[in-house]
C-alpha cells in the first residue's frame, strides 16, 4: 500500500509496472506500545510532558490498548471519543467506573450510527469470528453475495472507515469487527 488512495486497478498497474510491488503488512502493536503512542499524543496537549497515560488510569489504558487489538488508527480512535465523552462530563479523571458508563454510551452510539448494511455485516462477521475467505454459503447468502471476493471491496472499504479490523495469520486474513460495534444494542441480537 503507498499510504495514498489509488483505486485496485491502479494499484495492479502500478504493481504491473515494479512501483509500490511490495506489500508491506504492518505487525499488530503490544499493548504497551499503544501505552506509549497514547502518552505521547496525550503529552503534545499537555504543558509539562508525563510518563503516565492521565487522565486515563493504568487499569483503563490497558483495557483501551486491548480493545484497539494491535492498531494505532483504533487507539486513536477510541481515546478520542472517550476524551471527548469524559470532557461532556466534566471528568477530571477516567477511571474504571467512569469508562465502563462511557465505553457503553459509546459502544451503543456507535451500533447505531451505522446503516443497515454495516451493522448486518458486522453482526455476521461478529457471529463467525470474523468474515475470511472460508465464510460459510449461509453468511454468504445473508450478505447477499456470491463469493468472499466479491466482499472484498465493501470489507477493504469498512477497514478503511475503522469498522472492521484486518487480522493476518498463516491461514490468510480475516475482517473482525472494531471493539466499538456491539451487537448487544442490536434488534436481531435479542430474538437470538
Amino acid at each position: 500500500m503507498t499510504g495514498r488512495g489509488f483505486t485496485d486497478l491502479q494499484e495492479a498497474t502500478l504493481k504491473a509496472l515494479g512501483i509500490f510491488s511490495e506489500d508491506i503488512p504492518l505487525e499488530k502493536m503490544s499493548q504497551d506500545a499503544l501505552r506509549q503512542i497514547a502518552i505521547n499524543y496525550l503529552n503534545s496537549a499537555r504543558k509539562e510532558p508525563r510518563n503516565d497515560p492521565h487522565p486515563f488510569t493504568e487499569e483503563v489504558m490497558q483495557l483501551i490498548t486491548a480493545y484497539a487489538q494491535g492498531v494505532p488508527r483504533q487507539l486513536n480512535t477510541i481515546c478520542e471519543k472517550v476524551l471527548r465523552k469524559a470532557a461532556s462530563e466534566e471528568l477530571e479523571s477516567i477511571d474504571e467506573t467512569a469508562f465502563s458508563s462511557i465505553w457503553q454510551t459509546l459502544q451503543q452510539d456507535f451500533t447505531y450510527s451505522l446503516s443497515a448494511q454495516f451493522r448486518n455485516l458486522l453482526y455476521i462477521a461478529h457471529q463467525a469470528g470474523g468474515i475470511s475467505e472460508d465464510i460459510s454459503d449461509r453468511d454468504l447468502d445473508k450478505l447477499d453475495a456470491v463469493t468472499f471476493v466479491a466482499l472484498l471491496p465493501q470489507l477493504k472499504s469498512m477497514e478503511e472507515q475503522g469498522l472492521l479490523i484486518r487480522q493476518e495469520d498463516e491461514k490468510g486474513f480475516r475482517f473482525t469487527p472494531s471493539q466499538l460495534f456491539e451487537p448487544k444494542f442490536l434488534p436481531e441480537s435479542k430474538s437470538e
